[in-house]
């Protein structure tokens, strides 16, 4: 576990001395609407209540077995979840920053549902670069990974670490696809005007 600690270690310290270099933001994408769009992605209470409607499920299927039905076990389930949503969407937020990448969900404007539905999955693993380009979203690959690791420390386990990994990793995978595909279909969020 040592190796998972000196990872984060590093990949946290690399962030932080990128944010403090960083002179340029990702094009139309400035660190107080990032720190914005963190806050709202992590701790909105509609992400919550979510993230409490997820969990209602793994309860009811008994995910990680290892947890029993107990009434308690919820609360162990609901805090892992949320202790994995902290991790993945910090470590976005920092890649995010030092790649200069903009990973936020943009709606395609097409029409027919065939297109929504090709658009809304290459842009679940697709981001904006510093000159408006496409690319992989390098950031959303390293908060997948990372969060994968970290959780592992205290999320319980019967199988293998690789199998595990592999698993949750397609997991996530399928599960951001998902999300983007139904987000094409939901209203915009609206834009605050800047506190002055």
């Amino acid at each position: 576990m040592i190796h998972v600690r000196i990872l984060i270690f590093v990949f946290f310290g690399a962030s932080t001395v990128a944010l403090a270099q960083s002179s340029q933001p990702a094009s139309g994408f400035p660190i107080h609407e990032r720190l914005r769009h963190y806050v709202h992605r992590t701790y909105s209470w509609q992400r919550m209540a979510l993230l409490g409607a997820d969990t209602l499920v793994d309860h009811i299927l008994v995910e990680p077995h290892e947890w029993g039905r107990r009434p308690a076990s919820y609360t162990f389930r609901y805090s892992s979840a949320f202790g994995r949503r902290i991790v993945r969407n910090s470590i976005e937020l920092g890649a995010g920053i030092a790649l200069g990448e903009d990973a936020r969900f943009k709606p395609s404007q097409k029409h027919t549902f065939l297109r929504r539905l090709r658009f809304a999955s290459e842009n679940s693993v697709l981001a904006l670069n510093h000159q408006g380009n496409r690319q992989i979203a390098l950031s959303r690959l390293a908060a997948t990974v990372g969060g994968i690791l970290i959780a592992s420390t205290w999320h319980p386990c019967r199988r293998s670490p690789e199998h595990v990994f592999l698993a949750t990793f397609w997991r996530k995978i399928h599960f951001a696809r998902s999300g983007r595909t139904w987000s094409e279909y939901e209203k915009p969020e609206k834009a605050k005007a800047p506190a002055e």
